[in-house]
């Protein structure tokens, strides 16, 4: 196979972005749809996974994809990712178990539907994919702290449960910890 070029993983940027796409659309597409969006919303992390695996051939024999999208160039801040042997087995894991979740919540969810909720696990996927492949500090930190706040709402899902409430305090404060942590050690 050809050696990788930067131009490709653009498609990575754009599959990220197509979750955080059908997320905010997700009230509009629960209307016309209702649980049956979940098969629409899977189709972010599906894509994400089937051009996962559109990269054995080149990532198995060794080469390495890195790309960089200059986010705050005045401040010289770039969003940096790399995909490489790790990077690409992290990110079939995170992106088809997303398809697995998001088909199971279908059905999970039949009769009482969380539109939130299916918002929620749709940015979250994609907030995964972003986690596993980042390659710089600054777009690990932002994308770290996006789980913090998805898994945040996705644990406290029904506020009026106390023990989701006490379970997504605990979530928070561990993954705000680890975060506070990481800026540490970026810090230092």
């Amino acid at each position: 196979p050809d050696p990788p070029t930067g131009r490709a993983l653009r498609v990575l940027f754009a599959l990220i972005s197509l979750h955080a796409i059908l997320g905010v659309l997700t009230p509009l597409l629960v209307r016309w749809l209702g649980p049956r969006v979940y098969f629409v919303l899977a189709l972010a992390p599906l894509a994400a996974g089937v051009w996962l695996l559109s990269l054995s051939s080149i990532i198995t024999s060794g080469h390495v994809y890195v790309d960089q999208v200059d986010w705050i160039p005045a401040l010289g801040v770039s969003l940096d990712i790399r995909i490489g042997l790790v990077q690409w087995i992290l990110g079939l894991i995170v992106t088809w178990i997303g398809v697995a979740v998001l088909l199971y919540c279908r059905w999970y969810f039949d009769h009482d539907m969380h539109t939130r909720s299916a918002a929620v696990l749709t940015l979250f996927a994609g907030t995964m994919v972003g986690l596993v492949t980042a390659d710089n500090l600054v777009a690990l930190f932002v994308f770290w702290e996006l789980t913090t706040v998805f898994s945040y709402i996705l644990i406290a899902h029904d506020p009026t449960r106390r023990a989701n409430r006490g379970a997504a305090q605990t979530a928070l404060i561990v993954t705000t910890t680890g975060g506070l942590a990481m800026l540490l050690g970026v810090v230092a």
